[in-house]
């Protein structure tokens, strides 16, 4: 995916401020939206894999049930909050959910990379942000 095909599918959502590519990742910078004026910071991954190798990623979580079957490519995303005070925190990425005080991967999230996919995980990850979820 190109930069100018991402900003062309996310185009619609006003809260993004800028969205800069290095190599397959990209980052998308929010307008600060609540009253300490923080700054959320989205890394958007694509990621491709050889669905042939057995020592990847997406055959280990199929092999151990994480998955109904093997993605060849996938979006990871991770978020970075940083506060008024310079504080930086993970919140806000719906890719991750808490288990026993633990943040693990949320694989209802591990979606195959498409223009749709991408656009859900972006307003998903802003839904969290507006309400203040931090974490699943």
């Amino acid at each position: 995916m190109k930069l100018n095909e991402l900003k062309r599918i996310l185009k619609d959502i006003k809260e993004i401020k800028n969205i800069n590519q290095v190599g397959n990742r990209y980052i998308i910078n929010i307008e600060p939206y609540k009253e300490d004026q923080g700054q959320l910071i989205i890394e958007l991954t694509l990621v491709y894999t050889d669905i042939k190798d057995k020592n990847s990623l997406p055959y280990l979580w199929y092999k151990n049930g994480y998955t109904k079957e093997i993605i060849n490519n996938y979006i990871s995303l991770d978020t970075c909050y940083t506060d008024n005070l310079h504080r930086s925190f993970h919140y806000y990425n719906p890719t991750t959910k808490k288990v026993a005080n633990k943040t693990v991967i949320y694989f209802d999230y591990i979606l195959p990379i498409n223009n749709t996919n991408v656009k859900k995980i972006i307003l998903d990850t802003l839904d969290m942000y507006h309400k203040d979820i931090k974490a699943k």
